[in-house]
């Protein structure tokens, strides 16, 4: 398994905890667990920008194979 796809499969994972975390808090009317299920969000929210951030740069990176292929087409 690939770096790109095992951070996808955290950044699904992240995304569906970020979801119901956003959907306990709507419902909650507890306002310290409100609080909670914020901060939880909003955390979640942060893993999902920096996830992200690290999958468009391993993704922008020319693999090897490519370079080598390329340079033999150019040839």
């Amino acid at each position: 398994m690939k770096n790109e796809d095992i951070l996808k499969d955290l950044l699904g994972t992240k995304t569906e905890n970020q979801r119901m975390y956003n959907e306990f808090m709507i419902k909650s009317r507890n306002p310290e667990l409100r609080k909670l299920f914020l901060d939880l969000r909003d955390d979640e929210m942060r893993y999902i920008s920096e996830l992200q951030q690290k999958i468009e740069k391993l993704e922008a990176k020319p693999n090897i194979l490519s370079h080598v292929f390329s340079t033999r087409l150019n040839n």
